[in-house]
């Protein structure tokens, strides 16, 4: 297919755009390879259908809400019941395959991420997450409000009842992302520290302020991106992707020996870490609020060390 088809180009928008990282206007341009005239027009014509919610975040940032039809449709064709995953789980456990197996694990991880956790739990507290997780998942699908009971805050040393609306899972599916009417404001909530899930006969009335979160190569997550571009040798390079696998799309081969690497993330502290480390290796360039963490960081090394 060649590069100037209209059709690649609205195919690899949806694939960046469904993933969990948002991107700007300038950046979409970058990856397609399209004037920024063109992607603008291309977002038109994805917002426009009837397939695709095309979501702006804060920061111009724009994502595919993963409620779109088009989403929902593929997943009515391929996704288990409860049924039909409590029969998979039994043939598998019944043959006495070993469950502690890397393709076993995978799979189990798989039907917990497609919100069968109850049938995948086996000790009473992963029985309770799970259960917990299913109300959500269930919640997020009717866009319907929920109490969270007995939450415990560990910032503010409280456990009690947190009426949400929640709308999304973050990767793992062990945190939730929700809008709390009484703090009018997005908050993350640990599935771990809730007693229970109760979903309410109440649907959302905050949609306008649900703000998603952007889930950086190291899986940190937040709602703001900090820029960050540096040259890395060939050993830097192999170790970022051994450490960092999903690294890889965000580097760019400049020579056999040197690559350059141009990420958005949610934290210095993983990045920084390994740039302290190779630091024999690379060759940093911005931004300004990275090399000023990095002078910290060496600065308080320095004084440990004197």
């Amino acid at each position: 297919m060649a590069r100037n088809d209209p059709m690649m180009h609205a195919l690899q928008m949806v694939q960046l755009l469904s993933g969990n990282t948002f991107y700007t206007v300038k950046e979409l341009s970058e990856h397609l390879q399209l004037n920024q005239r063109s992607t603008y027009e291309l977002l038109g014509k994805l917002r426009d259908s009837d397939f695709f919610h095309v979501v702006k975040h804060s920061g111009h940032t724009y994502g595919i809400g993963h409620d779109s039809p088009f989403f929902n449709n593929i997943r009515q064709q391929i996704h288990l019941t409860y049924d039909e995953a409590t029969a998979l789980l039994y043939v598998v456990r019944a043959s006495g395959a070993d469950l502690n197996s890397t393709l076993l694990r995978h799979v189990m991880g798989k039907l917990s991420k497609m919100g069968h956790s109850e049938a995948v739990a086996t000790t009473p507290m992963q029985q309770q997450m799970a259960h917990n997780q299913a109300q959500l998942f269930q919640a997020i699908e009717l866009q319907q409000c929920a109490v969270l009971r007995g939450y415990q805050s560990l910032n503010s040393s409280t456990k009690r009842d947190r009426r949400v609306e929640p709308f999304a899972f973050l990767p793992g599916n062990e945190e939730v992302r929700c809008y709390e009417p009484e703090a009018g404001q997005c908050k993350t909530f640990k599935l771990s520290r809730i007693d229970e899930v109760e979903v309410l006969d109440l649907y959302w009335q905050y949609r306008e302020y649900h703000e998603r979160l952007f889930t950086d190569m190291f899986r940190y997550s937040g709602t703001v991106q900090m820029h960050v571009e540096m040259l890395l040798g060939m050993k830097a390079h192999q170790l970022l992707i051994e450490e960092c696998p999903d690294a890889a799309v965000h580097m760019q081969q400049l020579s056999d020996s040197q690559w350059l690497l141009d990420a958005n993330l949610c934290s210095y502290s993983a990045i920084g870490r390994f740039t302290l480390g190779t630091i024999d290796d690379v060759q940093v360039k911005g931004d300004e609020g990275f090399l000023r963490y990095l002078r910290q960081m060496a600065t308080i090394i320095a004084r440990k060390l004197a």
